[in-house]
C-alpha cells in the first residue's frame, strides 16, 4: 500500500513515525498506567458490591487493637462475630431466605439459611468497557497528538514489553 506519490518509493517510507522510540514508550507507559488504574477501580467496585454486608463486620474486628485480639477470641463476642460474618456473607451471596415469624406478629419475618457461604470469591479483573478509547483520547489531548498516534504508540509499547518479557530468563 502506497504512502503518497505515484512512483515507486515516493512518499513517507513505511515504518517511519513522527514520534521517537522514547516518545512512544512514554505515551504507551502513560496509557498502560491509566489502564491499570481503571482496572483497579473497577475491581474495587466489584469487591464492594460483593462484600457490602460483610465489610462493616470486618471493620469492627479491625478496630480491635492487636494486643486485645487473643483475649477477644476467648470471649462470647467472638462467637457472635462468627455468626454475624456468616450471616453477612450469606446476604452478600444471596443465599438467605425470608421466613415468616408469627411469634413476633403477623408482619414480622426473619432471614434464615442453612447453607454455608463461600469464603473465597472469584472476581475476574476485567477492564471496564469503553475505557480504552477514553484513555487514548485523554493522553492524546494532554500531549497534543492525534488519537491514532497514541493508539499506535500504546500498541508499540505493549509489543516491546511483551518481547522483553519473552526474552527475560
Amino acid at each position: 500500500m502506497g504512502r503518497g506519490g505515484r512512483r515507486q518509493g515516493a512518499g513517507r517510507p513505511k515504518g517511519t513515525s513522527k514520534l521517537s522510540f522514547m516518545q512512544k514508550m512514554a505515551l504507551g507507559g502513560k496509557c498502560e498506567s491509566l489502564h491499570h488504574k481503571a482496572k483497579q477501580e473497577h475491581l474495587q467496585i466489584e469487591v464492594d458490591k460483593l462484600t457490602a454486608h460483610a465489610r462493616p463486620v470486618w471493620e469492627y474486628v479491625q478496630s480491635i487493637p492487636m494486643e486485645q485480639r487473643t483475649e477477644w477470641l476467648d470471649l462470647d463476642a467472638f462467637d457472635d462475630y462468627r455468626a454475624d460474618i456468616r450471616e453477612a456473607l450469606q446476604k452478600d451471596q444471596g443465599i438467605f431466605e425470608e421466613v415468616p415469624d408469627e411469634s413476633e406478629g403477623p408482619d414480622h419475618s426473619y432471614l434464615y439459611s442453612d447453607s454455608e457461604p463461600n469464603r473465597i470469591i472469584s472476581i475476574p479483573n476485567k477492564r471496564p468497557k469503553g475505557i480504552r478509547e477514553s484513555i487514548i483520547q485523554q493522553v492524546a489531548e494532554a500531549g497534543g497528538l492525534s488519537n491514532s498516534q497514541v493508539d499506535h504508540a500504546w500498541k508499540h509499547y505493549r509489543s516491546v514489553v511483551k518481547q522483553l518479557d519473552e526474552e527475560a530468563p
